[in-house]
């Protein structure tokens, strides 16, 4: 009986090493899934700050972009404004439009009579 009552013990000894191992194994292994979150939270607010870092760059070129086109727009719409102001006087351009109107109507006409001349055999 002595001796069952040993081996008992070993066996509960061995037990108790056994369960301290594995809770050993499971700290480590807990202990390595945080290294490697911990290393993923890295990468990715390193893309993170990549990619802000790209979108900044391209929204700046585009708000350059636009800030050349507005100011050439801008500088074409006060050119034409100058040049509209010390233009022709609305007199001078009825008078200017009367005449196209007349080329125009010269022209049109013209076109039809050679039109009609090419048609008859």
């Amino acid at each position: 009986m002595a001796q069952e009552k040993e081996n008992s013990v070993l066996t509960s000894e061995e037990a108790m090493n056994r369960a301290l191992m594995a809770e050993q194994e499971a700290a480590e292994a807990i202990r390595q899934c945080e290294a490697e979150a911990e290393q993923r939270i890295t990468d990715a607010r390193i893309q993170a700050r990549r990619i802000a870092e790209r979108t900044d760059n391209r929204i700046s070129r585009l708000q350059e972009h636009c800030t050349m086109a507005t100011r050439q727009k801008a500088a074409a719409l006060l050119f034409e404004h100058e040049r509209l102001k010390t233009s022709y006087s609305p007199e001078h351009r009825s008078k200017l439009l009367k005449q196209a109107l007349r080329q125009l109507a010269e022209q049109l006409t013209t076109a039809e009579r050679k039109e009609q001349d090419s048609d008859t055999p």
